[in-house]
């Protein structure tokens, strides 16, 4: 997540104002807070809608598109942040709920599906990271937003939170 490529030497300030574009593509809902993450062939990326698309690199071509309440089964399921890549899966945190979820790359079905804690309020925040076998990810609580509009002195003592999960089950290894 540098937003770095060290080797690119093809665009730069001399060769940047003849770039065209090569495609684009319609997508139900926008991509917000996301930067579309890659493999050889295809990028994928949430969208503001409660999708996960896949999109051929070279002609942009939608080649699944699913929606993340149906395949999880949790109402209004989304994900505002990007995801990650792991061998054949995809793996994202939702915004709706305290949920971590891991889809297919080759057609979007979900792997495995891994709660993360039991208040309801928790939500991922950030981008999954994915390292030396585990998925790392961050949370929140919407008690904290919601602050300003509750008379409520005691409503937020949730901090935040780091869960990390086993990459291949999505069993919660840890969270502080």
């Amino acid at each position: 997540n540098t937003r770095n490529a060290e080797g690119e030497t093809r665009i730069g300030v001399d060769t940047v104002a003849s770039l065209q574009l090569l495609w684009s593509v319609k997508l139900k809902g926008a991509v917000i807070a996301a930067t579309p993450v890659a493999d050889g062939s295809s990028l994928f990326l949430p969208t503001s809608l409660g999708h996960v698309v896949r999109v051929a690199r070279d002609s942009g071509t939608v080649e699944w598109d699913v929606a993340l309440d149906e395949v999880t089964g949790i109402a209004g399921a989304g994900s505002k942040a990007s995801l990650a890549l792991s061998g054949d899966a995809i793996i994202l945190g939702l915004a709706n709920a305290p949920v971590v979820v891991a889809l297919s790359k080759i057609d979007g079905r979900q792997l495995w599906q891994a709660r993360i804690d039991d208040d309801p309020k928790v939500y991922s925040i950030q981008a999954p990271l994915v390292a030396y076998g585990r998925v790392f990810i961050g949370t929140a609580n919407a008690t904290e937003e919601g602050a300003t509009l509750w008379d409520n002195p005691t409503c937020c003592v949730f901090r935040g939170q780091i869960a990390a999960l086993d990459v291949a089950t999505g069993r919660l290894l840890w969270r502080f």
